[in-house]
């Protein structure tokens, strides 16, 4: 164990792959919290809603994330760090493609209560697998890697909304315009899927599962002398 903790250590680049594909998870974060602000008008203006049922909308998505936050901590536990961040990408592709569909308020109230769900649990998880899979001497900039990735989705949903809002016309209605933007985000969560499908698990959980020899080989995956 202790050529691993050895800072002449090299890093592989599974290291990086780790990175990137979990701090998407970030990047989703961000666009979900964002895209909200922008598609707002236009969704009132096709459903001609009530201040109220509009609040309802936007809050969903947080209350959702308060209970996917509860729930990851039982799923990171129990089945394991990966298939925890797998199901969450799952339910930001499903939930992404329901509050595009949606065909009332109550549809797309429910479909951002289920995007918050996947909200919290991967924001719980992704830095808890991050940190127990970064070496030791670039732990914090892979942790920081994430956070950096909230805000740089904040502003993406920003110019997606921009984009879908102004330049882009869908049979001359403006109000159909918010479906788009709320449908892009399927893209970086099936990134992000694809990407988590190729990780290992977090080789502390396999310690803490009694697994020692398969924690070791990710050690060894992870770490090159």
């Amino acid at each position: 164990m202790e050529n691993l903790k050895d800072s002449t250590v090299k890093i592989r680049p599974l290291v990086y792959w780790i990175g990137g594909a979990t701090a998407l998870a970030g990047l989703l974060f961000g666009l979900d919290v964002g895209v909200i602000s922008g598609a707002m008008e236009f969704i009132q203006t096709d459903f001609h809603l009530s201040d109220q049922t509009l609040e309802w909308i936007v809050s969903a998505l947080l209350v959702g994330a308060v209970i996917g936050a509860l729930l990851a901590g039982f799923f990171s536990n129990t089945f394991g760090r990966k298939k925890t961040l797998l199901l969450s990408g799952f339910i930001f592709i499903v939930g992404s493609l329901c509050c595009s569909l949606s065909a009332s308020p109550e549809e797309l109230i429910a479909a951002r209560f289920l995007l918050g769900i996947a909200v919290g649990m991967a924001d719980l998880t992704a830095p808890l697998y991050l940190s127990e899979t970064s070496p030791e001497k670039i732990r914090g900039i892979m942790i920081s890697l994430y956070q950096l990735m909230v805000t740089i989705g904040i502003m993406l949903s920003y110019i997606s909304d921009l984009f879908f809002g102004t330049v882009v016309s869908v049979h001359g209605d403006i109000g159909g315009h918010w479906r788009l933007m709320l449908a892009v985000i399927m893209l970086p969560a099936a990134v992000m899927f694809c990407g988590v499908l190729f990780l290992p698990e977090s080789p502390r959980w396999f310690f803490l599962k009694g697994f020692k020899n398969r924690g070791m080989d990710v050690f060894r995956r992870i770490f090159s002398s």
